[in-house]
């Protein structure tokens, strides 16, 4: 048995590859035409992604106007930067809810289709 150096032009021989040494490196696998991945509707996307992210950012805006109410609402000199801060917490809360109903609208309009695919 013979001890193999790293050098430069070190090649890996036929023997070495094993199992590997009757494939061609050059030739693509062989994929379904059809991914499982993909849906039926391939421009069609799920609107639960944008509700959720909706969701999202108003929680965010709330959470950073409340606490933007809350640091500058002992200032007196700062009545309108507390103004603007209470104006964004009651957008993000209006928001807030305006997600979490089209949520539940989509989980509602799932359930039918579910269970109107049971029924056929």
């Amino acid at each position: 048995m013979t001890r193999r150096t790293a050098s430069r032009d070190s090649r890996v021989s036929d023997n070495d590859l094993g199992p590997l040494r009757n494939l061609s490196m050059t030739t693509p696998p062989n994929l379904p035409h059809k991914l499982p991945i993909l849906s039926e509707h391939p421009g069609r996307r799920s609107p639960v992604v944008p509700a959720l992210i909706t969701l999202a950012c108003a929680a965010l805006l709330t959470c950073g106007s409340s606490f933007g109410v809350l640091a500058t609402c002992g200032n007196n000199g700062a009545k309108a930067v507390t103004g603007a801060f209470m104006l964004g917490f009651l957008g993000g809360v209006v928001l807030f809810c305006a997600a979490a109903v089209w949520l539940l609208f989509l989980l509602i309009w799932y359930a039918v289709k579910a269970f109107r695919g049971l029924l056929q």
